[in-house]
């Protein structure tokens, strides 16, 4: 059975938790949440030491991505590590930053969407010329119960804003149409 941790028990890092334990994964969380019924750990070393996770998802706020990739590297783990996406809203870290490349990886999952995949292939053989896209979130929806004013998703210096919480778009747009860029 794959362990997997997951570090951060937001909206993401719960859905995380959900779709991992539909695939029969063993799964511990770093959290100081106290309403979550698995194993949870407070330290993300404490985590690593006692757990022994074979793959770990970063999922807590987008400015403590790069402090964590950090301190598991420097915990001695060698496995894979997927970071909620963005890695960083800190250009200057994300450079400075020394990882194995090969271990860490971005979710930008929906280039994999059905659609998308769909929508792909339909421009294989076509000539683009032009393309607009739409995308448009209202702040209060996305997490109804909490004061959206007070969520790092409203705080660029913590990773929100609209060029890192959208950021999803962006990278389907890039996959789609990357070729008539350059």
């Amino acid at each position: 059975m794959t362990k997997s941790l997951i570090i951060g028990a937001g909206s993401i890092g719960i859905r995380h938790m959900e779709i991992l334990e539909e695939l029969g994964h063993e799964i511990a969380i770093v959290s100081n949440r106290t309403d979550i019924s698995i194993l949870t750990f407070l330290k993300i070393n404490k985590a690593l030491e006692i757990f022994k996770p074979d793959y770990i998802i970063i999922a807590n706020e987008t400015y403590k991505h790069i402090e964590t990739i950090i301190k598991i590297f420097d915990c001695g783990f060698q496995n894979k590590v997927l970071v909620e996406k963005p890695i960083s809203q800190d250009l200057k870290k994300i450079s400075s930053l020394k990882y194995p490349t090969d271990m860490v990886f971005v979710g930008y999952n929906l280039r994999f969407h059905p659609c998308i995949q769909f929508i792909k292939e339909l421009l294989y053989s076509e000539t683009i010329l032009s393309a607009n896209i739409y995308v448009g979130q209202f702040l209060p929806h996305w997490r109804p119960n909490r004061d959206y004013k007070k969520s790092y998703s409203s705080d660029h210096r913590k990773g929100g804003g609209v060029l890192l919480e959208l950021s999803h778009e962006l990278d389907y747009l890039l996959y789609l149409f990357a070729l008539i860029l350059y």
